[in-house]
């Protein structure tokens, strides 16, 4: 259980007590979680601002909710909650611009393209996929959400259960890797 700042009551306490009718137990709560709440949104949105405003977006969900019934600890449930807020918040803004699989590898189709700049095109894809399959298994996960998904960044960093920094840091690896996977061909 989450204890309190002061060593007094845990979490899932001073929840049962805010549902009683004790306002200040729910201070207490948000006393307890807003640093580190804040902190766990902002790994996967990068906006502190936005990070912040997701957090007090939880907590108030938390203390409206009628679906809590203490299956799991007051912490596990204000998690999901920030997290679903966190998928939601992604799928709105969707700020990232996606790069195709052609920008990737480094091939553009062309308006006229003939049926042999096709081909090429086509034998480079495939070459890129049976480079990947030598991949480490992350780095193959990473390029298949950012560039055959089109997901971006923090809607990877949330499937991968990653901060968007570390995306970006495994991306840049993977890619790294890739190249060095085709050279060799």
């Amino acid at each position: 259980m989450t204890e309190a700042k002061d060593g007094g009551l845990s979490a899932d306490e001073m929840y049962t007590r805010y549902m009683a009718g004790d306002e200040a137990a729910f201070e207490m709560l948000v006393a307890l979680f807003e640093v580190e709440l804040t902190e766990f949104i902002y790994s996967y949105i990068g906006d502190r601002y936005e990070a912040r405003q997701l957090m007090i977006e939880s907590l108030a969900r938390l203390a409206t909710s009628s679906r809590f019934v203490g299956r799991s600890s007051v912490k596990t449930y204000l998690y999901a909650i920030a997290k679903h807020l966190v998928a939601d918040h992604i799928r709105v803004s969707r700020r990232e611009q996606h790069v195709s699989f052609d920008e990737l590898i480094g091939i553009q189709a062309d308006q006229d393209e003939t049926p042999a700049s096709y081909m090429e095109r086509e034998e480079a894809k495939r070459r890129v996929r049976a480079a990947m399959q030598e991949l480490k298994e992350e780095y193959r996960a990473v390029l298949e959400l950012l560039y055959f998904e089109n997901l971006s960044r923090t809607e990877a960093a949330l499937r991968l259960d990653m901060s968007t920094k570390q995306v970006s840091d495994l991306a840049f690896r993977a890619k790294k890797s890739l190249k060095l996977k085709l050279d060799e061909k």
